[in-house]
């Protein structure tokens, strides 16, 4: 989502200040993590040098030598994984922690992806163990999505994801929608991982 979200239907850029939307999944343990900073890039569309989907192996290049080969690494040994260690200067990591969010729109059947981002994640992370403590499936509700002013210790004003629910669904409508969220994430990770990312022990603490 940018200042405000934009979400493409039907050829056209829908733009809004909230979206409401249901949860059908939440990936979290994405890393990733780019030999060449976006100075040194030229602001060019550059993959990241090293990536993990599961917060555990990492895989590609996760060293500046140029001489360094693609292999396997463990992230909890990563210095790249350390706050503290962004080239930016800032007290978070170089390497960047995500989540992936899958969503609908209530008037629509096709799946849309959000990566949110490390200084969000506590938020999503909260929001979803509040709707799991209540024996409450996010795919039951629509989630109201939108964006807030925050300011980090550094001094640098950035928005962060803000999340509350909507409105329920009705009982019919909740049941069919988590079974399509069960079945969805079943495929996408062979698991339905929404209780799994509440769970997490995973740091979500935003980068400083």
């Amino acid at each position: 989502m940018a200042s405000h979200g934009e979400v493409e239907s039907l050829g056209d850029v829908d733009t809004h200040k909230t979206l409401d939307a249901i949860i059908i999944g939440i990936q979290g343990n994405q890393k990733a993590w780019w030999a060449m900073t976006v100075e040194e890039s030229s602001g060019e569309d550059k993959a990241p040098s090293c990536v993990s989907t599961d917060g555990v192996t990492g895989r590609g290049v996760n060293s500046l030598d140029p001489a360094a080969v693609e292999g396997e690494h463990r992230c909890s040994e990563c210095p790249w994984g350390l706050f503290g260690s962004a080239r930016s200067g800032s007290k978070g990591k170089d390497c960047k922690d995500t989540a992936l969010v899958f969503f609908v729109l209530p008037e629509e059947s096709l799946p849309y992806v959000l990566q949110v981002p490390a200084t969000s994640l506590k938020v999503l992370k909260m929001y979803a163990m509040q709707l799991l403590s209540r024996g409450i499936h996010t795919a039951a509700v629509v989630t109201r999505f939108s964006l807030e002013k925050a300011v980090s210790g550094g001094g640098f004003t950035y928005s962060k994801l803000s999340l509350s629910k909507a409105t329920d669904l009705s009982a019919e409508a909740a049941d069919r929608s988590v079974a399509i969220s069960q079945e969805f994430m079943g495929r996408v990770t062979g698991e339905d991982s929404l209780a799994g990312f509440a769970a997490s022990t995973t740091d979500p603490a935003a980068a400083k």
